[in-house]
């Protein structure tokens, strides 16, 4: 478990950095002038930027914590348990790549197959 306290204390430094940075550009941004249209929409935006960063916080948490449980299973020598999570983290990376692919086929009509 000392192995987890490093990246524990890289993503908290990460994220109190970012949090800084992001304060700052905001209150560069919200001054006296900025008329209220602007605050509004900024309003709007900073929201779907939370969820999608939740997201992206979570997403990250359940793959580090895929990650330690693999490194675990390697450690007590758990052969069935490492064969079974690379296989789901080799099905994931096929999933992600497959679903990118068509999506990416969707959003540029320049790079859809003839016919």
């Amino acid at each position: 478990m000392q192995e987890l306290i490093p990246i524990t204390l890289f993503i908290c430094i990460a994220y109190a950095i970012h949090a800084i940075a992001d304060a700052r550009a905001r209150s560069k941004l919200v001054a006296p002038h900025v008329p209220e249209e602007v605050i509004r929409s900024l309003a709007v935006l900073e929201e779907e930027r939370r969820r999608q960063g939740a997201l992206r916080w979570g997403i990250s948490l359940v793959c580090l914590a895929l990650a330690m449980a693999l490194l675990e299973a390697i450690g007590a020598r758990d052969y069935p348990v490492v064969q079974n999570g690379i296989l789901l983290i080799a099905c994931l990376v096929i999933l992600v790549n497959f679903v990118v692919d068509v999506l990416y086929g969707l959003v540029n009509p320049r790079i859809r197959h003839q016919r």
